[in-house]
């Protein structure tokens, strides 16, 4: 019986210079790179001969039969079954970008040689161990390379891969939340901190090549993005076009490049900046021309030569001139363009299928007529925000693992996304443990492995529970009130809006009323279907006071309701209950005035293919009530689905 009232990585060890690291960090291996140009007097990266606006590089390579496509975004390079050691390896980076190397060593030590290197002289660079493989990523020029293992008193290696793969972005390090005493991420205390330890111990610094670093630099992140840096991998600040207004007297170009060169232009270790948000929004439109000539001055700038401006943009950049012109600056300059993606769950299945073909395809074709190639300068920037203050996980009867599985499978696989530069994930303050999880492993099976099927089979449409947001009244649920009207449906707009549902329409603003006795507890029950036994699921809940909810009051308080799975064991350190409030106006309250809310998760083990789940407004087995006679509490968003195995310390 599960209540409640409120893994290791396996590896196998190399011997290839293996470097000394904290405990905190992922243990790192250093790979010699031999820096020898086949080509005298070859032309570095950055005065490359740029690729015709509308050839796809990848696609062309494929056509000379040196490359094959695993997908859209990874293609294979090279594939050695059995590594001979004093041999060189031929690979064809068909494009500027970034290449994965994965090889499995034998024993001893070892040094693969790579030539030519676009620094142009010798360097160390370090390879993360990562199961029985270690792994390189590195951002290479278009061109030849050879690989070359050699090393003493050691075996050949077994395999060596060589990938090309997009760029894969970490927002972000460091974002500060008023909400919790360490100012860290996320937003609730239950999860995290979000810091490099954190990152580590779950997988996420295997699958990401850029970190994006956001606020000050934090002075425990100094070393950790040395050793990152090291590993060949980027940084890269976070900046805000609304600082415009709050940091210039006059928007003029001269102003605002001079503004913009403070974030990380001219700075040794930074990559560039990631400046959001550009849109059709009204205060933007008279000062695009000034933005858009500031671009212009970066890009001409000698000492900016080696970083990169990102224009992060929402909605839409083809409907008005400001913007088309703006962002077909943006990328005449060879800079990137960040596309904002934030997709809300749907009712169904096909309607999140057709949903995620329009705002994802469809959005992207309507860009690529108006910026023809600008594909290969894109970063998809989707959202797995999945925590109260905001979350687009607003369908309880819904898997968002599963809807964020089909959005990087269309990504994969549609054609219309071949040679996408990059993918990032939005953002790390707004997503609860699993999601950054989550998130981590879709760019390992997408992005790294290149895979074309579906990481998860699990459906889209959760079976375990009927009308879990009770948009259905009470169908579904067995009643016990504790005497006559103590339980009762109501409905309210804006709640789920209150609750930070993400472009609810309506979601949320239906919950189930329990009216604590002091003669009995009131209990809803309903049978649990469709479990797996073995497997572990999460139970997740809003709760709030309906009184304060119609009154308008801001009281902090305790909305004390136990949950109780009969057929399942109990994981105690991945459950909790934490108060938030809004974070958006609605229905009188704001966040001077905010309504206080609880959200409560349980995970546990399924020992059954079914079970029973009560809720109560009294404590499990007791004699007396719990929280105030009297009180009225409004609860929904009964969420009931598979949990992800955890790896690493995830949560508090």
């Amino acid at each position: 019986m599960v209540h409640s009232e409120g893994g290791k990585r396996i590896s196998r060890k190399f011997r290839i210079n293996k470097m000394k690291q904290s405990p905190t960090f992922a243990t790192c291996y250093v790979v010699m790179i031999m820096c020898i140009f086949c080509q005298p007097g070859s032309a570095p990266a950055a005065e490359a001969e740029p690729v015709a606006k509308n050839s796809n590089p990848l696609q062309a390579a494929i056509s000379d039969g040196v490359s094959l496509p695993r997908n859209n975004l990874v293609t294979d390079l090279l594939d050695v079954a059995s590594v001979r050691k004093e041999v060189a390896y031929t690979f064809q980076n068909p494009r500027d970008g970034w290449v994965f190397v994965s090889m499995i060593p034998g024993a001893g030590e070892a040094t693969v040689s790579l030539s030519p290197d676009p620094k142009g002289k010798a360097s160390v660079l370090r390879g993360v161990e990562n199961g029985s493989a270690l792994e390189i990523m590195r951002q290479l020029p278009a061109g030849s390379y050879r690989l070359h293992v050699s090393g003493e008193n050691t075996s050949s290696p077994a395999r060596l891969v060589v990938r090309a793969i997009p760029e894969l972005i970490y927002t972000g390090l460091g974002y500060p939340c008023g909400t919790r005493a360490d100012k860290s991420s996320p937003w609730l205390a239950s999860f995290g901190p979000y810091d490099w330890r954190f990152l580590d111990q779950n997988g996420l610094l295997e699958n990401f090549n850029v970190m994006l670093e956001r606020g000050d630099p934090k002075p425990e992140n100094v070393r950790p993005l040395e050793t990152w840096r090291a590993q060949g991998k980027k940084v890269m600040t976070a900046s805000f076009v609304d600082w415009l207004k709050t940091r210039l007297e006059s928007i003029t170009a001269e102003a605002v490049f001079t503004e913009w060169s403070k974030y990380g232009f001219g700075v040794d270790g930074i990559y560039g900046t990631m400046m959001s948000e550009f849109g059709d929004g009204s205060w933007q439109v008279n000062d695009y021309p000034a933005m858009t000539e500031a671009v212009k001055k970066l890009s001409r700038e000698p000492t900016f030569k080696n970083q990169l401006f990102y224009a992060f943009t929402y909605h839409t950049m083809v409907n008005g001139e400001h913007t088309k012109k703006f962002l077909r600056t943006v990328l005449d300059a060879g800079y990137r363009w960040a596309d904002e993606r934030y997709l809300e769950e749907q009712p169904t299945e096909a309607e999140a299928r057709d949903y995620i073909d329009t705002a994802l395809r469809q959005h992207l074709l309507s860009h690529e007529k108006v910026f023809p190639g600008c594909t290969r300068q894109l970063i998809v920037n989707l959202g797995h925000m999945s925590i109260p203050h905001l979350t687009q996980d607003v369908n309880p009867a819904a898997d968002f693992k599963v809807f964020l599985d089909m959005q990087m499978n269309l990504v994969a696989n549609d054609p219309a996304f071949r040679g996408i530069y990059g993918v990032s994930w939005y953002h790390s303050a707004y997503a609860d443990e699993e999601m950054m999880r989550w998130s981590a492993k879709l760019n390992r099976h997408y992005c790294i492995e290149g895979r074309t099927d579906r990481l998860t089979n699990d459906p889209y449409e959760l079976p375990h529970l009927k009308n879990p947001d009770f948009d259905d009244g009470a169908a579904g649920w067995a009643l016990d009130p504790a005497e006559e009207g103590s339980i009762a449906v109501g409905e309210m707009e804006h709640h789920g809006k209150l609750q930070g549902r993400f472009r609810t329409k309506g979601e949320g603003d239906r919950f189930l009323i329990i009216r604590r006795s002091d003669k009995a507890p009131n209990r809803v029950s309903q049978e649990v279907v469709g479990l797996t036994p073995g497997r572990l699921y999460s139970l997740r809940m809003y709760i709030c006071d309906r009184g304060d909810l119609v009154a308008g009051r801001s009281i902090k308080k305790a909305h004390d309701i136990t949950m109780v799975i009969d057929g399942g064991d109990h994981v105690p350190d991945r459950s909790f209950r934490e108060a938030f409030v809004n974070e958006r106006s609605y229905a009188g309250f704001s966040s001077q005035h905010p309504l206080h809310m609880t959200y409560q998760r349980i995970v546990f083990r399924a020992t059954g293919t079914t079970a029973t789940l009560t809720l109560s407004d009294w404590a499990p087995q007791s004699d007396g009530e719990v929280g105030p006679i009297g009180q009225e509490l409004a609860i929904n968003y009964l969420q009931l689905q598979p949990y992800l195995e955890v790896d690493g310390p995830a949560s508090k």
